[in-house]
C-alpha cells in the first residue's frame, strides 16, 4: 500500500515537473527567445524573425498549428503582429540553458541618415531706400495711372505746374521722362477740370455733333478750352501723342464727363509745338471719336535751343547790365549787378573772377599790335593776370563795350543759364555754386 502511495507520489511528481517544463516552456514564449534580423533576398531587404531555441525540435504559432518552424529559422516580419500571442515550444527535453532565452527587439526598417534642419533666422532686408525719394505714390493730391502706347508725360502733366517734369519723372523713379514703361503705373498732380457727373444712357448708338477747340494757335500759360454736343452714355476726353500714326487709347482712370460740355482752362503745356486730344463718346462696347490738334506756343520765349521736345521756360528772359569785349582766344563779360569777371575761353572752359579793379589800380600798358586792342579796367587786370597778350586769351580784338544782356536759366533748378549780349551771340554757360571755374558753348551766332 505505502509502495503504491509511494508510486502515485512520484507519478504525481513526474505530472508536476512535466507540467513545470511546459509553463516554463510557456512563459519564455512569453518573453519569446526570438530577435529580429534583417535578411537579404536577392536585391530586396526583408526584415525577418529569427527564433532562438535551446534543446527543442521547433516551434508554432498558437491559433496556426500548421506554422510548425525549426528552431534557428527564419520568418518573414509581417508575422511580427502574431507575436501579439504566445509562441508554443515542441520539444523532447525542457529547456535548461537560460542564457539561450533572449529579450527580443524589433529592429525597423532602414531609413537611413535623417537631417536635422537646424534653423536659421531669416536675415532682415535692408530698408527699401526708394519710398524716400521716389515718393510719389505717397503724395497728396497725386493719383495713379497706367502708361498707354505713346503716351508723353508732358502730355500727362498738363494743366499742373507746381512741379517740373524732371521732378515727377524723379518722384516715379522713371529713369527717363522721355521713355515711359508701357503698362506700368505712375503717379502723377491730379490737374483741376470740370466735375464728373453721371450721365443717363440716350439711344443706341453713340453720336458726336460738334466738338471745337478755342485756340488753334495757344500760348502754353493762356491755354484753351474745349466744347462739344454729343449723345451716348458718356463721354471723355484725354490728350493723346501729337502723331497721329500713333494709336490712342482711352486711360483707365479717365472721368465721364456731361455729353454736352465746355471745360475749364486746360493750360500749363510743358512743350512747343502741336498737341492733340480726344473725345471718346460711348454707349455699351460702342464707341465714337474725334480728334483735335492744335499749336502750343510758349508764352515767354526761349532764348537758348534744347534737342528733341522744345521746353518751355517758366519765366521769361531777364535783362542784366555789364560789358563785354572779345579777344583772340575768347570774351570776357562783367556784370555790373555782381560785379563779377566771366573769362570764356576757346577751350570750353569759364573762370569766374571778382572784378578787381579799384581807382587806384595798377593797370597794364603793353603795347598792342595793329587791329588789336589792351583791355582796361578790370579786364585788363585780369587779362594781365592770365598771362597778358601770350596767355590764354591774347590780345583783344575789339574795345569794351557796355551791353544789356538777355539772361534766361536753360530749366527751373538748371545750373545752366543762357546768356546774350545786345545783338549778339547766346552763349550757354554752365557754373556750378559757389565754383571759380565752369563750361560754356556757343548756342546760336547773332
Amino acid at each position: 500500500m505505502r509502495r503504491n502511495i509511494a508510486l502515485v507520489l512520484a507519478f504525481v511528481l513526474i505530472l508536476v515537473m512535466v507540467s513545470a517544463s511546459w509553463v516554463r516552456a510557456d512563459a519564455i514564449v512569453h518573453a519569446p527567445a526570438i530577435r529580429a534580423e534583417n535578411a537579404i533576398d536577392g536585391n530586396d531587404t526583408v526584415n525577418t524573425i529569427r527564433i532562438v531555441g535551446g534543446h527543442g525540435t521547433a516551434v508554432s504559432l498558437r491559433g496556426t498549428p500548421s506554422s510548425v518552424l525549426p528552431l534557428h529559422s527564419s520568418v518573414p516580419l509581417w508575422f511580427a503582429s502574431s507575436l501579439r500571442a504566445p509562441l508554443i515550444t515542441h520539444h523532447s527535453l525542457p529547456i535548461t540553458d537560460d542564457s539561450l532565452l533572449i529579450t527580443p527587439t524589433l529592429t525597423p526598417f532602414a531609413l537611413g541618415p535623417v537631417n536635422v534642419a537646424t534653423p536659421t533666422a531669416t536675415p532682415i532686408p535692408p530698408d527699401d531706400p526708394r519710398p524716400a525719394i521716389c515718393s510719389a505714390p505717397y503724395q497728396p493730391g497725386f493719383a495713379p495711372h497706367i502708361v498707354r502706347p505713346g503716351e508723353r508725360l508732358a502730355d500727362l502733366v498738363t494743366g499742373s505746374t507746381a512741379l517740373t517734369i524732371t521732378q515727377i519723372a524723379a518722384l516715379n523713379c522713371l529713369d527717363d521722362p522721355s521713355a515711359l514703361p508701357v503698362g506700368a503705373v505712375i503717379w502723377l498732380p491730379v490737374a483741376s477740370g470740370g466735375d464728373a457727373v453721371d450721365v443717363t444712357p440716350v439711344g443706341n448708338v453713340p453720336v458726336i455733333a460738334s466738338f471745337t477747340v478755342s485756340e488753334e494757335r495757344a500760348q502754353n500759360f493762356a491755354g484753351v478750352t474745349f466744347r462739344w454736343q454729343a449723345s451716348g452714355e458718356a463721354a471723355y476726353l484725354y490728350p493723346c501723342n501729337p502723331d497721329p500714326q500713333i494709336a490712342c487709347v482711352r486711360p483707365l482712370d479717365a472721368e465721364p464727363l456731361p455729353l454736352s460740355f465746355t471745360t475749364p482752362v486746360i493750360n500749363g503745356f510743358r512743350y512747343a509745338g502741336p498737341a492733340r486730344y480726344r473725345l471718346e463718346v460711348v454707349v455699351g462696347t460702342q464707341t465714337a471719336t474725334e480728334d483735335i490738334t492744335f499749336e502750343v506756343v510758349c508764352s515767354q520765349p526761349p532764348l537758348g535751343a534744347y534737342s528733341g521736345l522744345q521746353p518751355c521756360p517758366d519765366e521769361p528772359a531777364r535783362p542784366v547790365t555789364g560789358a563785354i569785349q572779345p579777344f583772340e582766344r575768347g570774351v570776357m563779360i562783367w556784370f555790373a549787378e555782381t560785379r563779377m569777371i566771366w573769362v570764356l575761353t576757346d577751350d570750353g572752359r569759364v573762370q569766374v573772377v571778382p572784378d578787381p579793379y579799384t581807382p587806384d589800380a595798377v593797370t597794364p600798358t603793353d603795347e598792342p599790335p595793329p587791329e588789336r586792342y589792351l583791355p582796361v579796367r578790370g579786364f585788363g587786370i585780369v587779362w594781365a593776370q592770365l598771362g597778358g597778350a601770350e596767355g590764354t586769351l591774347g590780345w583783344a580784338t575789339a574795345p569794351e563795350g557796355l551791353s544789356e544782356f538777355m539772361r534766361q536759366p536753360a530749366g527751373r533748378f538748371s545750373y545752366t543759364v543762357y546768356l546774350q549780349p545786345q545783338g549778339g551771340d547766346v552763349y550757354a554757360v554752365t557754373i556750378l555754386p559757389e565754383a571759380s571755374e565752369g563750361y560754356w558753348a556757343l548756342v546760336n551766332e547773332a
